[in-house]
């Protein structure tokens, strides 16, 4: 089997601009399609004697080896042969290294030989976790996805020293938990990044109890550098629905947080935390380095949960549909140098399975965040059904080259948003998972094709 997948750059065109010959830079012009059959024990060390399918997500971007090129990494899961079904046997992820001389994307085999294996890599992030100035790789997985085994898995950390990768998953704290949510942020402002791990509260003491293994369903802050659990300063309430006092594992939900993002809402230099639950968002805003003493929930689009309610076949909980949110990221719609939240959430069937794509938008104004979805997404119809629709994933480029960016919606079907007027535009749906990733001076996208057991990469240049 090639240890490689191919995308191999013509010209390197910058997004929404042009050189030489090429006057339609908003133009999708395909380079060169190569497959990787990811079921091959060579490349993942995988013993398969089970014979299950993979699936494929891709769960962060960014430079690992300080080039100025984006490297991908590729969360591997193992499914019960001809189901979905996820099962809890573990694989390791692919780390995708761009090479800039060869102009490919290679495996990486020195990650694959120190990292850890993963049930279901949920989130994950390429950032400088111990402060050399090198990006390392942090990884949270939530372990089996659904069915009656929700028992958590331990997360993973490896550290991109000059000398080789290492793995210290070792220092992070010992728990299985079900990480559904990942931030990675200097919370502490010591110039090193931290990693706040969100969980989803799904784990049971009367299911998890196996002797030697510790299980937990809060959430918890792991410091850069020493990789030591560090408690935040939170209101009783927040306190609580963080699931930051439960010392016993509790067989009802509480803080059901899906996704959550940071940035400096509040202009104090501390990134504020927004959480997306199942029906609502809440932000914490600080009011020093590890204290959060100002938080707000605001609850989906009225407009939305009319639609899925009218729809019927949702997963209902305490009497209401089931309506997670999937993403949560930051733009500054209206210019005026404050970021507004941007959010995409779907509808839980009563099968469980995630369905649909909408977004919700939010300013915040005279200190009370509101709801502006309708004036910012006034024309989204609303895809209430389709399993492959939902946003895995939300990143931004300039995509018609007028030189704002413009929204990508990434996940087995990916969406393209424009931004016009304080506004943003459905223009089109590219039938695979695409994602953005910047070069030198540049951006393209790179498309994959997943199947069951393997990934077609095409390169495309914006």
């Amino acid at each position: 089997m090639k240890n490689l997948i191919l995308i191999l750059v013509l010209t390197l065109v910058a997004c929404g601009g042009a050189t030489g010959a090429d006057t339609t830079p908003n133009q999708i012009t395909q380079i060169v399609t190569v497959t990787i059959n990811s079921a091959l024990e060579t490349e993942l060390n995988l013993n398969n004697s089970q014979n299950d399918d993979l699936m494929h997500d891709i769960l962060a971007i960014g430079d690992v080896n300080g080039d100025g090129y984006d490297d991908v990494l590729v969360g591997v899961m193992r499914l019960e042969k001809g189901t979905y079904n996820s099962v809890n046997r573990s694989v390791k992820p692919i780390l995708l290294m761009y090479n800039p001389i060869l102009n490919t994307y290679e495996v990486s085999q020195t990650f694959k030989s120190v990292a850890s294996t993963h049930i279901w890599p949920r989130q994950a992030a390429i950032a400088d976790f111990d402060g050399d100035g090198r990006n390392d790789i942090f990884i949270a997985d939530h372990g089996v996805d659904g069915g009656s085994y929700n028992c958590g898995n331990q997360n993973s950390l490896v550290l991109n020293k000059t000398s080789g990768m290492v793995n210290v998953s070792n220092q992070l704290p010992q728990y299985n938990d079900y990480s559904h949510g990942l931030i990675a942020a200097d919370f502490d402002k010591d110039g090193k990044t931290d990693a706040l791990v969100i969980n989803s509260p799904y784990i049971r003491n009367d299911i998890c109890n196996v002797p030697g293994i510790r299980y937990t369903n809060k959430s918890y802050l792991v410091t850069g550098g020493n990789f030591l659990e560090t408690p935040l300063a939170l209101k009783p309430n927040d306190l609580d629905q963080f699931g930051q006092p439960v010392l016993n594992l509790l067989t009802t939900d509480k803080g059901e947080h899906f996704v959550a993002n940071s940035t400096d809402l509040n202009g104090d230099g501390i990134p504020d935390i927004v959480l997306g639950n199942n029906g609502s968002i809440t932000i914490l805003e600080s009011n020093g380095i590890l204290s959060y003493n100002k938080s707000q929930t605001v609850l989906a689009p009225s407009k939305y949960v009319a639609m899925i309610n009218a729809k019927g076949n949702c997963l209902i909980n305490n009497r209401v549909c089931q309506l997670p949110y999937s993403f949560v990221t930051f733009y500054d719609i209206d210019g005026d140098g404050q970021p507004e939240i941007i959010a995409s959430l779907l509808n839980q069937e009563s099968n469980g399975a995630w369905v649909g794509q909408y977004f919700q938008a939010l300013k915040k104004v005279n200190g009370v965040w509101i709801d502006i979805t309708e004036t910012v997404f006034p024309n989204q119809s609303g895809s209430i059904s389709n399993s492959g629709e939902w946003c895995y994933k939300v990143q931004f480029a300039d995509f018609n080259g007028d030189g704002k960016l413009d929204m990508l919606c990434s996940f087995y079907k990916s969406a393209v948003w424009t931004f016009n007027n304080g506004q943003f535009t459905k223009i089109q749906t590219i039938n695979n998972r695409v994602n953005i990733v910047k070069f030198p001076n540049a951006s393209y996208l790179i498309e994959f094709n997943t199947t069951r057991d393997s990934i077609t990469v095409n390169g495309r240049k914006l």
